[in-house]
């Protein structure tokens, strides 16, 4: 048996050690092990689960020019070109991650620039949301037959192939490998133990033979189920459902709401009609899957509620009504939420104030409302950014009551909680569970009231030490 001794936090509760053989946890409680790893200084919560994200992408973004926090277009282009000069020889240029609602006057940056910077390869800028992207001439030609909504003044692009670049401007396998050991150590360094993967077309593929330490869930968008799709099982990698779009972002105004965007005649659009998504939902539940539908704005989210069976999902859930909230618990549906979109967009100022009428502002991500009635839950990053610290300080400092939650019920959230929205069993610190934790600078309730985050010291998978910060 192993023993580690720290201030171990456990369904609500702080205890003094954690007991665990062959990856799974034998004993918890207050008294003193004969010997142990000595983390006493050091606050042990469970291994953090993140429902939503983008494996490969996250990964891919790593190795990727970064458009994290740039300030201007001017910022981007500048960027592209230091990240053109050091990786000479590519076939094109992916440049993910820009929020122009940052920037001072938000303006978008311009395809015409990049085609003056780069006439001879593609290159695609994408915004934080994944829906909307700006690319150059090259970029157009390779991917004009699928695009459907388009500005060809500063050819800036929305929904559709950006959504799949993947699939119009695919790395060779080995740099996919090498993005996905770049994102799985990534993940452990933010205390991450499991996920629930939005997949690509080419995941299934790479997870039958990447070895990995994580959970991995996996949701196949449902244009790539088919009769020919087959994926195995493996211990740590499974395949749990469908992946279906709903409606679009905020950010791209795209997302479906029943009232207009400010200074707009436009409430964003349905990706699909009801008999549409009633079809692919059918194929999933025949076939044992679960079905999981991105619906942001009030009106995709009556849609999906309108066709999803019980213990499905909706993915963010950002905007709904409080009818909605009362319907969705009474059919027992799941939600995935993303508590990192108020700290990056729902704030008093941000972006979702400065798109949308103060009615909808004022609900964004109403989580105490969503706890209160019972809906099942989870937290994920959708990659905006991957961080469950973050996460949480963004919902508990979030700036409206109807967004506040406890303390304990974040961390439930963002472990447990995530766990149950996937039909599995893992995220608390119990016996009989896995030995999957996260070793803790300080604990959150420090981090209400100080100004600097905890900072992840260790992560555990499964007992096994995975990662371990050098101070």
């Amino acid at each position: 048996m192993n023993f580690i001794k720290g201030k171990v936090w456990s369904k609500g509760e702080y205890y003094s050690y954690l007991g665990f053989e062959n990856g799974i946890i034998k004993s918890i409680g207050n008294e003193s092990p004969p010997e142990y790893e000595d983390l006493s200084s050091l606050y042990i919560y469970p291994g953090f689960i993140d429902s939503h994200m983008h494996f490969l992408y996250h990964g891919l973004n790593l190795i990727r020019c970064s458009l994290n926090n740039a300030r201007s277009p001017e910022d981007i282009y500048e960027r592209i070109r230091l990240y053109a000069a050091d990786n000479g020889g590519r076939k094109f240029i992916i440049a993910d991650g820009f929020d122009e609602t940052a920037f001072d006057n938000e303006e978008m940056p311009d395809g015409n620039v990049l085609n003056e910077m780069f006439p001879d390869i593609p290159v695609i800028i994408r915004r934080i949301c994944g829906h909307v992207g700006v690319i150059n001439r090259q970029a157009y030609q390779l991917m004009k037959d699928d695009i459907t909504e388009y500005d060809s003044m500063k050819q800036i692009m929305m929904e559709g192939p950006i959504l799949r670049l993947n699939d119009f401007f695919p790395e060779d396998r080995q740099s996919k490998i090498r993005a996905m050991r770049k994102a799985e150590q990534d993940l452990f360094s933010k205390g991450i133990t499991s996920i629930g993967d939005i997949a690509t077309s080419d995941s299934p593929a790479l997870y039958e033979e990447f070895e990995t330490d994580l959970d991995i869930f996996f949701y196949l968008p449902y244009e790539y189920y088919n009769e020919t799709f087959s994926f195995s099982n493996r211990s740590n990698i499974r395949f749990k459902g469908l992946k279906i779009f709903a409606d679009g972002s905020v950010g791209g105004r795209t997302a479906a709401f029943s009232m207009n965007y400010l200074k707009s005649r436009e409430s964003g659009a349905l990706l699909l009609t009801d008999s549409q998504l009633k079809g692919i939902v059918e194929i999933a539940e025949k076939d044992g899957l679960q079905t999981t539908v991105h619906a942001i704005g009030d009106r995709a989210i009556e849609q999906a509620l309108k066709i999803l069976p019980a213990q499905n999902r909706i993915e963010h859930f950002e905007f709904p009504t409080e009818d909605q909230i009362k319907k969705t618990a009474e059919r027992n549906i799941y939600v995935s939420l993303q508590p990192n979109f108020i700290g990056n967009w729902g704030q008093q100022g941000g972006m979702y104030q400065k798109r949308l009428p103060s009615a909808l502002f004022k609900r964004n991500n109403p989580y105490r409302e969503i706890v209160k009635v019972g809906i099942k839950a989870g937290f994920g990053s959708d990659d905006m950014p991957v961080s469950p610290i973050y996460g949480i300080g963004s919902v508990l400092n979030a700036p409206f009551d109807s967004q506040s939650i406890s303390i304990e019920k974040a961390v439930e959230l963002y472990t447990n909680g995530s766990s149950d929205i996937m039909n599995e069993k893992s995220g608390i610190l119990d016996t009989g569970r896995p030995a999957d934790f996260t070793a803790m600078s300080k604990p959150f309730d420090e981090y209400v009231t100080g100004d600097k985050m905890p900072e992840i010291i260790s992560t555990y998978k499964k007992g096994r030490k995975v990662f371990n910060r050098e101070v």
